[in-house]
């Protein structure tokens, strides 16, 4: 007596696939017409996907968003058309699947497609902003606007979009975050928001952010307002250069500030001040004040000047948008040049003691360290999902000869070693983790500059996966099918994988 595996019920079916991999399932698929209907199923690629891909890609990456791109690299990803009436289209989670396991190949074999950008400067990255297929920059050349671009593919120039206040230089904050982008000029806040028609971005509001709110009211009706702010602000806050902004989706903060920062919370949907936040003046002068925010916390960072024979400190202050209570963390760092804000965590920095310190964000509760025995280098940390990720070397007159980069993944009660490289003979080091798999090691010193990029699962990982010569790298934060880098002649280039 013979058993059709096509015959087996579906959760059975989910089972014996629990143990196979994407090119197992794909093959069982080709046996007969009876084979592809039974694998052919919602709950089995679901389960494929959310265990292989879900967890590793970003959030506002879907598949969905890039199926409804263009492909422009070959092999074009495809949707099979059916011949005949016994076969079923096929179910939406196989072709996610399918689409993400296209993506990894073309990242593992250097297979992109890139197209030019523009003309820049060094160390533009900080005045471009992405979300989907939008990419936004400040003006290179003429600080006073900002130009939007489309970038599904070939990128197109569609407009710039000007700023209230008429002055030769790039505005004091700027941010794209979903729907709305945040330009500050000196303390005049503006809320552009998103729309589906030209022009792509319309003025919401502008408010004076850290005075009264209705003290916004006297902000003149028409676009340029430059000559009234000239005559009754700019005179205040030109020589002020001790600020602090940042912004979500729903919230803007931001502050001048002296000895004690008083933060100014506003509700970037009704344009409405939300809160005024008076931290508690700690003991020494405070030299700094960092704002990060994420959906549900605003925090304070305070870096904090004592006397000759005291230590410097930072003090980190916590700030629920939702019930709007601030907390102390009692979080102090001596001696310590960097605190990071990712997801859940709360990371510093030791490079004296060569020490990673990783705090959950909500109580100050430190969860994990990491101890090096040779230099860490802070700009290289990050944390992705449950990732942790850093280069270390031996530093030498500012410079590095080789670098070990290292990846370490976060369990529920220890750190475990994922991936380890040696990237030799570089003078200075970026990285990035892409799609949970990806190394981009970006280098460049002087004339020169290389990125590199490394599959972690390649078991041998005895050499980057390919190299892109004469271009430092910058990823975008809510794509992992295209990059944007910079070349040696400092000009940009989009570089799409898909």
């Amino acid at each position: 007596m013979s058993c059709d595996l096509s015959c087996l019920p579906v959760n059975v079916l989910t089972q014996i696939c629990h143990y196979l991999n994407f090119k197992d399932v794909c093959n069982c698929s080709r046996v007969s017409v009876a084979w592809r209907e039974a694998f052919n199923n919602e709950e089995i690629w679901s389960w494929f996907y959310d265990k292989h891909f879900a967890s590793r890609i970003g959030n506002n990456c879907s598949s969905n968003f890039i199926l409804d791109s263009c492909s422009f690299v070959e092999p074009f990803l495809s949707l099979p058309t059916n011949e005949s009436y016994r076969m079923s289209a096929l179910c939406e989670s196989r072709l996610h699947c399918m689409l993400q396991n296209l993506l990894d190949c073309n990242w593992s074999t250097g297979n992109f497609v890139a197209f030019k950008f523009r003309k820049g400067f060094a160390g533009e990255f900080g005045h471009i902003e992405c979300q989907e297929n939008l990419l936004l920059d400040q003006n290179p050349y003429r600080g006073n606007s900002f130009t939007v671009w489309d970038i599904t593919g070939k990128p197109i120039e569609l407009g710039s979009i000007t700023y209230s206040i008429d002055h030769h230089s790039h505005a004091t904050y700027f941010k794209f975050t979903e729907s709305y982008v945040t330009v500050v000029q000196y303390n005049l806040l503006q809320i552009y928001q998103k729309q589906n028609m030209w022009p792509m971005f319309r003025l919401k509001f502008r408010r004076l952010f850290d005075r009264p709110e209705e003290e916004s009211q006297s902000i003149p009706n028409q676009e340029d307002i430059t000559e009234w702010y000239n005559e009754y602000f700019l005179r205040q806050y030109m020589q002020n250069y001790r600020f602090c902004f940042c912004a979500n989706a729903n919230y803007f903060a931001g502050s001048f500030y002296d000895r004690t920062p008083t933060i100014h919370v506003w509700d970037v949907e009704s344009g409405s001040k939300q809160n005024e936040i008076v931290v508690p003046q700690p003991k020494g002068n405070v030299c700094k004040c960092i704002l990060v925010m994420n959906v549900k916390y605003l925090f304070i960072t305070l870096r904090i000047f004592h006397d000759s024979n005291t230590k410097n400190s930072t003090l980190i202050h916590s700030y629920d948008l939702k019930n709007e209570i601030l907390t102390n963390l009692k979080l102090y760092f001596h001696a310590v040049d960097n605190v990071l804000f990712k997801n859940d965590f709360i990371i510093s920095i030791d490079e004296k003691k060569f020490k990673i310190d990783i705090y959950d964000n909500e109580y100050g509760q430190k969860l994990y360290s990491i101890k090096e025995q040779v230099d860490l280098f802070p700009q290289t940390v990050d944390i992705v999902h449950n990732f942790v990720y850093y280069a270390v070397g031996k530093r030498e007159n500012d410079a590095c000869s080789d670098f070990e980069v290292k990846i370490k993944k976060l369990e529920k009660s220890a750190v475990t070693n994922f991936f380890h490289h040696t990237v030799k003979n570089l003078s200075n080091i970026y990285i990035y983790f892409i799609r949970q798999r990806f190394l981009l090691v970006s280098n460049w010193f002087n004339n020169y500059s290389k990125t590199s990029v490394i599959d972690t699962w390649n078991d041998q990982k005895e050499s980057a996966s390919f190299d892109i010569e004469n271009a430092r790298a910058h990823c975008f934060e809510h794509h992992d099918s295209k990059i944007l880098v910079q070349m040696a002649d400092l000009s940009f280039r989009i570089l799409h994988f898909y």
